[in-house]
């Protein structure tokens, strides 16, 4: 997450103390933030590997989840989905832009292929979550 954190940091529209975006590994109950982005349940298949004298290589495929909460006082619901939205689409696009293996680990592909949103009132205000789906493959040994 640490390169989408420095993404978003790049970005002006990102930059304003009242619209800053904390970006974590995990979720952080100590820490206070209206908007958020972290990762969450992974899972992933990987194939039996045979025994043999020499390297063994595998393909694996597996699953995270990247979750955008914004919590926005004496706002709309439209306004909470507004801005989860653009967060979303910065998201979308920096997973997009990751070629071949640029993360290191013998990653083939990362693509967003799912994502699902609610929406929950806050005090005086709206607030907005966005669940996506992220599928990797990678060559493993």
């Amino acid at each position: 997450m640490d390169g989408f954190r420095t993404h978003l940091a790049g970005l002006p529209d990102f930059n304003a103390a009242e619209s800053e975006v904390l970006v974590e590994y995990a979720y952080s109950f100590g820490v206070q933030a209206a908007q958020r982005v972290y990762t969450g349940r992974s899972r992933a298949d990987t194939p039996p590997a045979a025994l043999r004298a020499g390297r063994n290589y595998r393909n694996e495929t597996g699953t995270f989840e990247v979750n955008i909460v914004v919590q926005l006082p004496a706002a709309s619901p439209e306004d909470a989905d507004e801005r989860v939205d653009a967060i979303g689409t910065q998201l979308e696009e920096w997973v997009a832009d990751r070629k071949s293996d640029q993360l290191g680990v013998g990653l083939t592909s990362l693509y967003v292929t799912s994502w699902l949103g609610d929406y929950f009132g806050v005090d005086g205000g709206s607030g907005s979550i966005r669940t996506y789906t992220v599928t990797w493959n990678a060559r493993l040994t």
